[in-house]
């Protein structure tokens, strides 16, 4: 669990601040509350990245929902951390790291932790995987590739509450003439789950668009869903005039 959260707050673009000797953490809400587990779990984060200091940071690696970072570690010695997608980062795991020992990734294994990610997401549950390698030497943070180099850590699981008051604006919208859609960057089954609380699609077939299979596409253009995204959800882009409104609130961690 320690390294799970070593590895949290060292792929993480939030910052400690200390204004007027009051440390507060800044940057967006999910890598807020990633440090508050890391806080909170008792790791020192400025102890942490101070041992492992930051090489490079890449943010989107080949449009792939992951986050890279790459840290000094020992002499030449390079930790290369990926957080994200937890099917994605799973793709380039050859290993795993249970209870401080590192062991070979067996199919009876990545499957278990396939239906954990499913079982989380389908209960709304956002979930960000994350994995590690050492290497000597080489370009730290060419990670783009499904190279199973890397040792799986495990999971962190978020809670993104629907705001209050979401569910009756997604009914007047209905009521009047106006169609919904979800646009995410989550896995299909936590929007699915959230889609279905606040009965977004009505009595139509849920719609649910992926925000990486939106760039490059023009307004009002056709869609084509990526293989993540039921088939039933392909349409149109929602045109320039669209409203977009954000209906959870901020991502605690469970």
């Amino acid at each position: 669990m320690e390294w799970l959260l070593i590895l949290a707050a060292l792929c993480n673009e939030a910052a400690l601040e200390t204004p007027e000797h009051v440390q507060s953490i800044e940057g967006s809400s999910t890598e807020k509350a990633l440090l508050e587990m890391v806080e909170r779990g008792g790791v020192d984060i400025e102890g942490v990245r101070t041992k492992y200091p930051l090489l490079r940071s890449t943010g989107r690696v080949s449009d792939l929902p992951l986050m890279v970072t790459s840290h000094l570690a020992d002499g030449e010695v390079v930790l290369t951390v990926v957080k994200g997608s937890p099917l994605e980062v799973l793709a380039r795991c050859g290993h795993l790291r249970k209870s401080n020992h590192i062991l070979p990734m067996t199919e009876e294994g990545r499957r278990r932790i396939e239906i954990e990610n499913a079982s989380a997401a389908a209960a709304g549950l956002r979930v960000l995987a994350f994995a590690y390698q050492f290497e000597t030497g080489g370009d730290p943070g060419e990670t783009g590739r499904e190279e199973a180099g890397f040792i799986w850590t495990g999971f962190a699981e978020l809670v993104d509450p629907v705001r209050e008051g979401a569910h009756g604006l997604v009914q007047n919208l209905h009521r009047a003439g106006i169609r919904t859609v979800l646009i995410t960057g989550d896995q299909s089954l936590t929007a699915q789950h959230i889609a279905e609380q606040l009965q977004l699609s009505g009595d139509e077939p849920l719609r649910i668009l992926d925000s990486a299979d939106l760039e490059g596409h023009p307004p009002g253009g056709p869609w084509k869903p990526s293989s993540s995204v039921p088939t039933s959800s392909q349409g149109s882009i929602p045109p320039k005039n669209s409203k977009l409104f954000k209906l959870t609130r901020e991502p605690a961690f469970m």
